[in-house]
């Protein structure tokens, strides 16, 4: 793969995803300059990185599906949902 001068990779495939972020941050980064977008794809770069190096370490302690969508337990979360006996508006 060939590289620009100032290092960045060409030939990279993106894909569009939609993402929900604070009004508030969104706008500050804009009005900082950031580039929201290399912004998200640095920071989970870096949250990657960080995930694969805890798995490295702690192999029996999370294991890798704690992190996916298929470890999840299934469990009830926090988030009340519908509640039971209660009249909808």
């Amino acid at each position: 793969m060939r590289t620009r001068t100032h290092g960045e990779k060409v030939g990279m495939v993106k894909v569009k995803v939609s993402v929900n972020i604070d009004k508030e941050v969104y706008e500050k980064s804009k009005q900082l300059g950031v580039n929201v977008s290399q912004a998200c794809t640095n920071y989970l770069k870096l949250l990657n990185a960080q995930i694969e190096a805890t798995l490295a370490e702690n192999k029996g302690f999370l294991g890798q599906a704690s992190f996916t969508k298929e470890g999840w337990c299934g469990r009830r979360d926090l988030n009340p949902g519908r509640q039971r006996g209660r009249l909808m508006s």
